[in-house]
């Protein structure tokens, strides 16, 4: 190992060390990253410890699936009281995915991508506020890097049960998330793909275990909600989801109307996709705007209401800056004023200063992500297309109910392609410095 290396090891060591450190922050007033959604998490992880099932009377269970309550129960996490211990657990597994990444470099044999994008990753300070949280979000980006180093070691050693476990992995992420769901087909097809082009015929044995590993987490899931509530689907909440949030805020922002007002035009009976095809014949315009928005919410990750909970005084909680959503609007004018009145307000100005530094890495990070699948020319391009489709589908589906928090799952995949990048700046820096004449000097 070079020195170089070293010190990166070194730097990744100190960066996740301060990282783990931030549970401090927390310990001054560990109900700030309690939020709504947090509440049905912890309600439901309440209802395991106390009745022994996931039969919830409200019907909820059919709409969030038990990965992320049983990870809050198994950690003894069931109030407001007890959540420093997920805010402890769940800084840790950003650790663990950092070394995940380290060893996506040991298995394409180029370790320098990997301590790179463990770096970018550990920088992430939407990662960091987020992981304050009690929110499923961090748990959901474990698994899927998990399943992901497993899928590009089956594809390095072509050993199926490395694709079986990464199915495996995959469907246990689903079973955190729901969004999860529909990766296993769209990394299915790029086994296809790859299968195709490589071999010939196809070979079914690596794909069919992929889908079996997945299965074993699915089927018996549907199986007991069929048994239980009468339904045979994995989750509800993407219907719900369309209605409540999707298109009803298209309909909010076109009829000038709340967004409990406008579910109830929203015909939820009917075909998800029908349905949506219908609201944005209706508002075209609304319905792109309000999309991108959306889009635009889970590309950027920022939201300091949160990180004015987590560092802010009781009633400083909940501030929230609206810069984004004003440039979004292109209100350019309203943004620069409130920066002013942010940076004049002393309470304001660090969160001020940590919101600029989350843009200013996120737009580094996407750079970086270009370079990294533009100018790649030893990495499996099968590889390069897992990356893409994965960050592309959790940015794009959410559409209009896209939250900040959406990000998170697809930070390490943007790490990976910005330590791409960041190898290809490398090595074109090393390669014009070999290539750079020696100047020599001559004596009279």
């Amino acid at each position: 190992m070079g020195q170089s290396l070293r010190r990166m090891y070194v730097f990744l060591a100190v960066i996740n060390f301060l990282r783990m450190a931030f549970v401090l922050i927390a310990a001054r007033n560990p109900s700030a990253g309690v939020l709504i959604d947090s509440r049905v998490y912890l309600g439901l992880a309440n209802w395991i410890a106390t009745k022994g099932n996931y039969q919830h009377p409200s019907g909820q269970d059919l709409f969030w699936p038990p990965g992320y309550p049983v990870f809050l129960r198994l950690l003894g996490s069931v109030d407001s009281l007890t959540v420093l211990r997920v805010y402890t657990a769940q800084l840790g597994l950003c650790v663990l995915i950092a070394c995940l990444l380290v060893v996506f470099g040991k298995i394409i044999q180029n370790q320098r991508v990997g301590i790179y994008a463990a770096i970018v990753y550990s920088l992430s300070p939407n990662t960091q506020f987020w992981s304050l949280t009690v929110m499923s979000e961090i748990l959901f980006a474990f698994w899927i890097t998990l399943s992901l180093i497993l899928f590009i070691k089956y594809l390095s050693l072509r050993k199926p049960e490395m694709v079986f476990y990464s199915g495996l992995f995959l469907g246990i992420g689903a079973l955190t998330r729901p969004i999860g769901l529909y990766l296993i087909p769209l990394w299915a097809i790029v086994l296809i793909w790859v299968h195709s082009r490589v071999i010939r015929p196809v070979q079914w044995v690596p794909i069919i275990s992929f889908l079996l590993g997945s299965g074993l987490v699915i089927v018996p899931w549907m199986t007991r909600n069929y048994l239980i509530r009468g339904n045979f689907v994995f989750s509800k909440v993407s219907v719900k989801t369309s209605t409540n949030f999707n298109l009803a805020n298209v309909i909010s922002t076109a009829e000038g109307i709340s967004r409990e007002e406008a579910t109830g035009l929203v015909d939820s009976n009917a075909n998800g996709f029908s349905e949506m095809l219908r609201v944005s014949r209706l508002y075209p315009k609304e319905f792109i705007r309000v999309q991108s928005q959306g889009i635009l919410r889970v590309a950027f990750g920022i939201e300091s209401g949160v990180w004015s909970r987590i560092l802010i005084r009781e009633d400083q909680r909940g501030q929230s800056f609206g810069i984004l959503s004003l440039l979004s609007k292109a209100q350019f004018r309203e943004a620069i004023l409130r920066i002013r009145s942010l940076i004049s307000e002393p309470t304001s100005r660090l969160l001020l200063l940590l919101g600029l530094w989350g843009i200013g890495y996120t737009v580094i990070l996407y750079l970086l992500s270009v370079v990294g699948v533009t100018s790649n020319k030893t990495m499996p391009v099968s590889v390069i297309w897992v990356l893409i489709i994965t960050v592309v589908y959790l940015t794009v589906i959410p559409g209009a109910a896209g939250q900040a928090r959406f990000r998170i799952p697809i930070e390490p995949f943007l790490a990976l392609m910005a330590g791409i990048g960041l190898d290809r700046i490398y090595s074109r820096r090393i390669g014009s410095v070999e290539r750079r004449p020696l100047k020599t000097s001559t004596s009279e």
